[in-house]
């Protein structure tokens, strides 16, 4: 009798044991399942809801009665449950892991998910669902920036902190003759033309190690050993430590900006040098004399014509004719493009020059190009010259040219 009531005993101390344990078990899946922040759910390979499970945090409103015994398509739009059931069958019959990545719209607002199919037992697959909204928007708008740097017409170059290339846009390749193998991993410096000093590198080096822009004008050597010329920015980039963690150099190629400065300055020694007497006007005012011109019309300075009328070198007594003339041209009528007038001089002489112009219009501007040549000594065209430019136009500079230093003329009025 006492061994009986041992074996109870013993037996129901077993049981509460067991129970204890089981308790502890659910307890610590419960936490478990409390400290996963996603949706999981459990279909069969028809794609009915066997299970699910929610935090609260996720879906307060959403219960088991929402979805157990239901299928996929009675609880997701057509095009989704069909895809599900397309990543369902390919768990089950490779037994390897699946993503999709989905949209759907709760509450009138279009929400991104990522679904991973897993193999779960007997015919059947466990599904954990994250909403990756915030992720998704941050990757399209990383995505839109890469491609917006992949299609910009300037250079776009970033460093690590050390100066070695990670990373070159296309148009580097394109001005440059490297291809992105050949310079990643590579220092800037195989760019070096040799133009820029030691100390100027040195100096844009110490500058954005201290977490300053540097903003220069570089001449840099393509692969094949051409020159070409960029303005530089060169800005550090910083971790969220607040540390240089790499550099981007956005560069913009002013190699043809460069040949006309230089074509320019040619061009201006060329006006500056010239014996011609050679003038800028635009909207009937002087933009530039070359010093030839103020010399000819008994000026001191170039300063004394800048911005004065055209009509101040014009003798009165010709100065209607000529406006009357300058007039009917820009009214679309065809007038001569050469004619004998008089000019007048800061001293008040009188004097006969031949002028031959091309007008036009740029914008709201109007320009003009004149070329003059003094007729004092000669009529026939051996005078002192002049020429005046209102912009430039290269046939009508040739033509002024030609009619006024050798060729032949005709008295216009």
């Amino acid at each position: 009798m006492n061994n009986k009531h041992s074996s109870r005993t013993e037996l129901i101390k077993e049981i509460k044991s067991l129970k204890k344990n089981l308790k502890d078990e659910i307890n610590k899946n419960q936490e478990l399942l409390n400290a996963i922040p996603h949706p999981i759910f459990i279909l069969d390979e028809e794609g009915t809801y066997l299970d699910f499970y929610a935090s609260k945090e996720f879906e307060p409103n959403i219960t088991l009665d929402h979805f157990i015994g239901k299928n996929v398509y009675e609880i997701m739009p057509q095009p989704n449950a069909e895809k599900t059931m397309e990543y369902v069958s390919k768990v089950l019959k490779t037994g390897d892991d699946q993503l999709y990545k989905y949209q759907l719209t709760q509450n009138e607002v279009l929400n991104d998910f990522e679904a991973r199919f897993v193999s779960y037992g007997n015919r059947k697959v466990l599904v954990i669902v994250r909403v990756v909204t915030e992720q998704e928007k941050s990757q399209r708008e990383i995505q839109k920036l890469v491609r917006a740097i992949e299609q910009s017409h300037s250079i776009v170059l970033i460093t690590d902190k050390s100066g070695n290339i990670e990373y070159v846009n296309p148009i580097f390749e394109k001005i440059s003759n490297y291809n992105i193998n050949e310079v990643i991993g590579k220092n800037p410096r195989i760019l070096k033309s040799g133009y820029t000093s030691t100390k100027d590198y040195e100096l844009m080096w110490s500058t954005i190690t201290s977490g300053k822009e540097w903003h220069s004008t570089f001449k840099n050597m393509k692969k094949n050993g051409e020159s070409y010329w960029v303005n530089e920015v060169i800005s550090p980039v910083f971790d969220v430590d607040g540390e240089i963690s790499h550099y981007i150099s956005v560069q913009e190629d002013i190699t043809l900006q460069k040949k006309m400065e230089t074509d320019l300055k040619q061009y201006l020694f060329f006006l500056e040098e010239s014996p011609l007497s050679i003038s800028v006007t635009i909207d009937g005012k002087y933009h530039y004399v070359n010093p030839a011109c103020v010399k000819l019309f008994g000026y001191s300075s170039k300063e004394e014509l800048l911005g004065k009328d055209f009509i101040i070198l014009i003798a009165p007594e010709a100065r209607e004719q000529l406006k009357l003339r300058h007039q009917r041209r820009l009214a679309g009528n065809d007038e001569p493009t050469y004619y004998e007038t008089l000019g007048i001089k800061k001293n008040g002489e009188i004097f006969p020059f031949l002028v031959s112009i091309s007008v036009f219009e740029m914008g709201s501007q109007t320009f003009t190009i004149a070329f003059t040549k003094d007729l004092t000594e000669s009529t026939t065209g051996t005078g002192q010259g002049t020429v005046s430019l209102v912009c430039s136009d290269g046939q009508a500079a040739d033509k002024g040219a030609s009619l006024l230093f050798g060729g032949t003329y005709v008295t216009g009025n």
